[in-house]
C-alpha cells in the first residue's frame, strides 16, 4: 500500500525573473486560488524589485496576501 503524500505548501521562486508584467501577476492570482482550493499555500519566494511592484499594482496583495521584500525560501 502506497503511502499518501499531502502537499500544504507550493513556493514560486521568483529569484530570477527580472521582469513581469501584469499577465504574469494574474496568471500568479489564478494559481494562488487554484491551489487554495485543494488546500494549498502558495508563497512567493525573492521577489524583488520591479516583480514586486507589479504583484503590488496588479493588486495581488490585495488578493492573495502580502509579497515581503526578498522573502527567503521559507515557511
Amino acid at each position: 500500500m502506497a503511502a499518501q503524500v499531502v502537499l500544504a505548501l507550493a513556493v514560486f521562486f521568483l529569484g530570477t525573473v527580472p521582469l513581469m508584467d501584469s499577465a504574469g501577476a494574474e496568471l500568479l492570482e489564478e494559481l494562488h486560488r487554484a491551489l487554495a482550493e485543494r488546500g494549498i499555500a502558495l508563497s512567493l519566494a525573492e521577489a524583488r524589485g520591479h516583480v514586486r511592484e507589479i504583484l503590488r499594482r496588479s493588486g495581488y496583495a490585495e488578493h492573495c496576501g502580502a509579497v515581503a521584500e526578498n522573502q527567503p525560501v521559507s515557511r
